[in-house]
């Protein structure tokens, strides 16, 4: 996705970061990674078959115009990752 504009954050020190990203078309997509106190896990309970935990220390969120799901399914998502640093 080609940015229209982008912010990143680090806030009290890494108690929250963040990273957006607006899309060129259409304006109200966009793509944000958010994380607290460093990476912390903060809650997990999903397990890989040989019982070791799997790591969540982000999450992200894409938000747009009604129908952008169904965009988002039928289209090949995120060649790249824009991670926060």
């Amino acid at each position: 996705m080609r940015a229209e504009r982008q912010v990143e954050e680090n806030l009290g020190n890494g108690t929250v970061q963040y990273a957006g990203i607006q899309a060129t078309d259409p304006l109200q997509l966009t793509i944000w990674q958010i994380a607290m106190y460093g990476g912390l896990v903060l809650s997990d309970d999903r397990k890989r078959p040989d019982g070791e935990s799997i790591a969540c220390t982000a999450w992200w969120v894409i938000t747009g115009p009604a129908g952008t799901r169904g965009q988002l399914r039928a289209a090949e998502v995120a060649k790249t990752v824009y991670t926060v640093r």
